[in-house]
């Protein structure tokens, strides 16, 4: 029974306390995992994030096409690196791999250079995939669409896991993706390797938070992503900035009396 019991010239007077908050949304530091409510994919919450997520993929789309495709401005991907270093590599892997052969050595860049060897090209890249069903330059343009989502959608759902609201989980996705990703698109060892930051700082959080192995998996696989892409200084400062996350989640988590799990129990759940 709510409320609280107190006694009022001899008899005992029931008094209603005020109702409890409820919490509409998973909590962001949770002590242990078990202890956020359970995610609901059909609640108003969740739903709402899915609208914000597909509102900025459609505006996204739309400054793609009339600032980077349609447009000759600073956001073109057909100069600088991208046309003089980086199709000639993807024109280079791409009859490779037609031909069933592993690019290891490429004779047109001076006098022969290694080419599986050498990290800038990203020959393990997952998205040179893309050059066995389409031309470099196409493989190229998608690959760079899909860095540009991926860094927006990864800067709203970090923003959003930190506990923001999503107005300004947008206009942290939008603020990344207009400072970072864009202004590098004609250096793909740049803009490729950048994209992976949000997405890689929401798995550090998330283990941090006592997540699951599933989240362990993810820190994984993002993390390697800016190696196999080829950007070494990327990588580096990407490394920088998630020690600072890492460190700033674990100071707030013990300032507000919720010490982070200890990696050791990440696999609890799923």
């Amino acid at each position: 029974m709510a409320g609280s019991l107190e006694r009022a010239s001899g008899r005992v007077v029931a008094r209603d306390a005020p109702p409890a908050r409820v919490m509409s949304e998973p909590l962001p530091f949770a002590a242990d995992p078990r202890d956020a409510p359970a995610v609901d994919a059909t609640s108003p919450s969740w739903r709402a994030d899915v609208l914000a997520l597909a509102a900025l993929a459609v505006a996204a789309t739309v400054v793609w096409l009339l600032r980077v495709k349609w447009s000759i401005t600073q956001y073109g991907i057909g100069s600088g690196d991208a046309f003089g270093y980086f199709l000639p590599a993807y024109e280079y892997e791409a009859r490779r791999l037609a031909a069933g052969a592993v690019p290891l050595w490429n004779p047109y860049q001076g006098a022969g250079v290694p080419f599986l060897a050498t990290l800038q090209p990203g020959a393990l890249y997952p998205s040179r995939l893309l050059l066995l069903v389409l031309s470099p330059v196409a493989a190229m343009a998608v690959s760079a669409y899909a860095h540009m989502l991926l860094a927006l959608g990864g800067t709203y759902l970090l923003c959003r896991r930190l506990g923001t609201s999503r107005a300004a989980a947008a206009l942290a996705g939008i603020v990344f993706v207009t400072a970072v990703i864009l202004p590098w698109l004609h250096t793909v060892s740049l803009s490729e390797p950048s994209a992976w930051l949000p997405a890689i700082a929401l798995g550090v959080v998330a283990v941090l938070d006592g997540g699951g192995w599933g989240w362990v998996l993810f820190l994984g696989a993002a993390g390697a992503m800016p190696v196999l892409a080829g950007g070494y200084q990327p990588t580096l400062y990407t490394a920088y900035a998630l020690a600072i996350v890492a460190l700033a989640r674990i100071v707030d988590g013990w300032a507000h009396g919720r010490p982070p799990n200890k990696l050791s129990r990440a696999g609890r759940g799923w």
